[in-house]
């Protein structure tokens, strides 16, 4: 039986320790999000994004974030990134 893959462990193991990383301080980011007041949510999304203040109110009650990066599917990440 030959096995082959086209990376070699230590860049797999690279990789995987950079999106540990990545997913690590999104999480560290989401839940600072999570927490903040209401009125800097809508200010950080009006300013950023461009998006009516009433239009951001009613979203904000309808989304939730995950408490850790590290759940996210990978499909759903890589759908993201797509």
């Amino acid at each position: 039986m030959i096995a082959a893959q086209t990376k070699d462990s230590s860049e797999t193991d690279a990789f995987d320790f950079l999106v540990s990383n990545w997913l690590d301080s999104l999480t560290t980011y989401i839940n600072r999000f999570t927490a903040a007041d209401t009125a800097i949510k809508v200010k950080y999304i009006n300013t950023t994004f461009g998006y009516r203040e009433s239009d951001i109110r009613g979203w904000l009650i309808t989304v939730a974030w995950t408490l850790n990066a590290k759940d996210i599917e990978e499909t759903t990440l890589m759908r993201t990134l797509e």
